[in-house]
């Protein structure tokens, strides 16, 4: 869950930013991925609002040791639309080349703003792919404080946890 709250208030920051001079942020739409899975899924909001007002369903904040009763997943963003003043909508997407969008009204430097989202994105996808997750049944029989099986995460969870205290909070 620490990541899956980093990837997601990293994504609104920027996005809240765009919100501030390019109009209504919406059709937001994340890929997700997880542990337990190669696959990744799609996940969309209608909103800016409606996004902010799931996050702390989808990953609430917690405590490294909640954590470890926790699964652990990242949501990339791929694309929104803003509802500019002239009425038109810029819609804006991450492609191989950084992100575009067809609209030329869309300010430069905001859209520039979003390379630099994909350059600390990377860098968060990066420890979660580097983390060490073991799953495993602690003893036989006894209830622990996750169940039966807890998490496990290797030394590359301190640097996560750095992340987690900058974007533990819109």
């Amino acid at each position: 869950m620490l990541t899956d709250r980093i990837s997601l208030i990293l994504a609104y920051s920027y996005l809240y930013g765009a919100s501030t001079t390019e109009g209504t942020i919406g059709n937001i739409v994340f890929s997700y991925t997880n542990e337990f899975t190669t696959n990744n899924t799609t996940k969309s909001f209608s909103t800016l609002n409606s996004l902010a007002s799931q996050i702390d369903l989808i990953a609430p904040i917690m405590s490294i040791n909640q954590a470890e009763c926790a699964g652990m997943g990242i949501y990339e963003l791929k694309s929104f639309s803003a509802l500019q003043s002239s009425g038109s909508y810029a819609y804006v997407k991450n492609t191989n080349s950084g992100w575009n969008t067809s609209q030329s009204s869309f300010n430069a430097m905001v859209l520039d703003s979003f390379n630099q989202y994909q350059i600390i994105f990377d860098q968060a996808d990066a420890l979660y792919n580097k983390v060490y997750i073991q799953e495993y049944i602690q003893q036989q029989f006894q209830y622990i404080d996750c169940g039966y099986i807890q998490t496990l995460y290797g030394p590359i969870i301190d640097q996560i946890q750095l992340l987690y205290q900058k974007y533990k909070r819109i």
